[in-house]
């Protein structure tokens, strides 16, 4: 009873809704028992139109039945608006119209046969646009239905198929992020390391290197770091200068502001929202301003100088007005003024002495690292340089190609008699720096291994089969593929070697100097191509073939090769690639589809058996290249043209214009002008600026030059689909 309660309120719910077309058509349908096709390509011939004026809208259609006099098949027009699209995206930025609603059906009627194919029927309709309608983005769905049969053409199609299919991969990416990132896992490890600090690092190091005494922690320390910088037989000048410079870089400021960034950086990565929707976009933009890579720059010791430059430019005036200038193009205020005051107070700025100060601040931190001047180096400048410096040994024991010991040469010192004394000592006096050097020495393969769970948890393998499926579609939706195949010149020296050895005790002797060479061509991906009910046109593709390396163009090129197009039926059709007379390395073939519907094929490798008669003369085919490109629009190339087939912009607001069309010489010359809007009709009280221009021959262009305008002209536009311009001339 519930059940039925439920899906009442979901009845009733939908049914309150504005009506919005489907989402699921096509401008094919295919009979799939006797494989007929209907197909439609609409277009609306009226792009900017007001309000009280006609629209007139075409559709041509294949395998209608009926006659033009009297037709079986039904051709309508939904007419829809987009009230989430502003105009001014659409032509300025390219957004494709989304979320339609339908507001009005045109009943369409045949016109007459296509001159060119007698089985094209041509459609006319036309709507008149209410008076009372808003300005903006419209358009019109066109459907023609035979025989229980739909076909549809309209401007979303095309961009929804595209959309959902980014979705889908978005979504599963995220979904994978989501719940097998590694960077929580990091943190952890890292946040482990400093809470062996326990808030206290300089008194680490005091405990660690400075204990007084006979046998205390600075003798032993001095004892251990001397070994290694002064026992021949141990020879770690690099360990020893590494466990120095971490000691500085652990009581240092260097220390919190690494950290910082660390850990900083993995809950950044964590919290990362990745986009689920073409519209999530804008919140990645946000989130990734939010990260400010000069504030963790300047944490670090001898960023000083930096800092104060950076202060003083972010406080000019200069800074203020690039700012200003951002916001109002970001929010499309101002646009034309606030971009020429960005250009302005950029080129101010790059003038200014701010550049300079950041450079010479910036220069200040890296000349030591440049010079190579250690000792003027900040502590964390030095544990990177002494670090990289140091000897390391990877060794992988169970042979699974993961690292099983990373040993750097601190390690080694740290196992020396001087530094297992020192050890010892930690252990028995300071256990928990013992634990922190030793979660130290770890760290390493603990980052290692969460990053290989990470790569190895099955959740990735989902993310990669569904970036596999979208590069697939889109191969399809574009159509156009280049292959190329190159000789492998690595295998042949590993025969070359092999021969060598096997000719060893043999004098020289044996069939070498005969063995083949050739290596057949094999193009790895050379793979199906499917089509789509969305496509408007039939598979046209033409085929260029390209060999290299070949002697004589008369004997070692053949006049032709085969390649074979099998569709799903089996059926099979042979495409003869033929020589260029031109351009005698090249072939070129065509395959043209029987028709425009769902199909997928496969093709046939045209060079799998060929071997070129100079190969027996010592001669190598070293590169082919094949090329299949699409003759007509791919579904990708068609979608801007199909967008603008079928939408069309309004204009709520206007003028009429009432002139003489001719006057006499020192008589009066009347313009009326009417503005009017499309709710309220008449406007009274609008002020209109009006230009009478002489346009005589010559002096056209002259007239217009002294034209300018008296104000500024702001356009802002607001949701759903609102223009409003302010002209503040007196």
């Amino acid at each position: 009873m519930r059940k039925a309660a439920n899906l009442l309120i979901f009845l009733m719910f939908t049914l309150s809704l504005q009506p919005i077309i489907a989402d699921s058509v096509a401008p094919n349908d295919e009979n799939t028992q006797t494989g007929e096709i209907i197909s439609i390509d609409a277009f609306i011939t009226t792009k900017f139109t007001s309000v009280g004026d006609t629209i007139e809208i075409f559709a041509n259609t294949k395998g209608h039945s009926g006659t033009l006099s009297n037709p079986s098949t039904i051709v309508t027009a939904d007419i829809l608006h987009f009230p989430d699209n502003d105009p001014l995206g659409i032509i300025v930025q390219g957004e494709t119209p989304q979320n339609p609603v339908v507001i009005d059906t045109v009943v369409m009627q045949p016109l007459e046969y296509h001159e060119d194919d007698n089985s094209i029927m041509i459609w006319e309709g036309s709507y008149t646009v209410p008076i009372n309608s808003l300005g903006g983005v419209y358009g019109a769905s066109i459907t023609m239905e035979d025989n229980g049969r739909f076909a549809t053409d309209n401007p979303t199609q095309i961009p929804d198929k595209l959309i959902s299919e980014i979705e889908q991969l978005l979504q599963t990416i995220d979904d994978t992020w989501d719940n097998a990132n590694p960077t929580m896992d990091m943190k952890a490890v890292f946040d482990n390391l400093d809470s062996h600090g326990g808030g206290d690092w300089p008194g680490f190091v005091d405990d660690a290197t400075r204990g007084t005494g006979l046998g205390g922690s600075a003798q032993l320390w001095n004892n251990m770091i001397s070994a290694g910088y002064n026992n021949p037989a141990y020879d770690m000048n690099e360990g020893a200068k590494f466990l120095e410079a971490l000691m500085e870089f652990l009581e240092s400021t260097d220390l919190d502001a690494g950290m910082a960034f660390l850990t900083g950086l993995f809950v950044y990565g964590n919290e990362f929202p990745l986009p689920r929707s073409v519209n999530d976009f804008d919140q990645v933009a946000d989130y990734i301003s939010s990260f400010d890579p000069i504030e963790n720059f300047t944490r670090f010791a001898g960023t000083e100088d930096f800092s104060v430059a950076y202060d003083a430019m972010l406080g000019s005036n200069e800074w203020q007005a690039v700012e200003q200038a951002l916001d109002n193009l970001a929010n499309n205020t101002m646009i034309f003024e606030s971009f020429q005051t960005l250009l302005h107070n950029v080129a101010l700025l790059s003038v200014s002495t701010h550049p300079d100060a950041l450079i010479a601040g910036f220069e200040a931190w890296v000349e030591p690292l440049a010079n190579g001047d250690y000792d003027s180096m900040t502590p964390f400048q030095k544990l990177v340089v002494s670090w990289s410096e140091m000897d390391v040994t990877i060794q992988d024991l169970d042979g699974d190609d993961f690292p099983d010991s990373i040993v750097w040469e601190y390690e080694l010192l740290l196992n020396t008699t001087e530094g297992l004394q020192w050890q010892a000592k930690m252990e028995t006096d300071y256990q928990y720096i013992a634990d922190g050097f030793e979660d130290f020495n770890e760290f390493d393969i603990e980052l290692l291994t969460i990053l290989r769970d990470t790569i190895e948890d099955p959740l990735w393998e989902n993310a990669g089969e569904a970036l596999q499926d979208f590069g697939e579609w889109a191969a399809n939706a574009t159509v156009s593929r280049d292959l190329e195949w190159e000789y492998d010149w690595e295998s042949e020296e590993e025969d070359d070697s092999a021969e060598g050895d096997d000719s060893g005790g043999d004098g020289g002797g044996g069939d070498d100097g005969d063995s083949d060479r050739h290596q057949y061509v094999i193009f790895d991906d050379l793979n199906t191509l499917q089509t789509f009910e969305l496509n408007k046109y039939i598979l046209d593709i033409g085929f260029e073939l390209r060999l290299h390396g070949l002697w004589d163009q008369n004997t070692d090129y053949p006049d032709d090769f085969n390649i074979t197009v099998t569709d799903s039926d089996g059926d099979i059709s042979n495409v003869l690639l033929v020589r260029n007379p031109n351009d005698w390395q090249a072939y070129f073939g065509r395959f043209t589809a029987d028709d425009i519907g769902v199909d997928t094929y496969t093709f046939s490798q045209p060079l799998e058996t060929f071997r070129p008669p100079c190969v027996d003369d010592g001669c190598t085919l070293e590169r082919a290249e094949l090329r299949i490109e699409t003759l007509q629009p791919s579904l990708i190339e068609s979608m801007p043209l199909e967008v603008m087939d079928e939408i069309f912009m309004v204009s709520a607001v206007g003028v009429i214009v009432d002139q003489d069309e001719t006057v006499l010489i020192d008589q009066p010359y009347e313009v009326e002008s009417t503005t009017y809007d499309a709710v309220d009709g008449a406007l009274f009280g609008a002020n209109v600026d009006t230009a009478v221009l002489r346009l005589s021959p010559g002096l056209g262009a002259s007239a217009i030059s002294t034209l300018s305008a008296e104000g500024g002209l702001t356009i802002t536009s607001s949701e759903p689909s609102t223009l409003v311009a302010d002209y503040d001339a007196s």
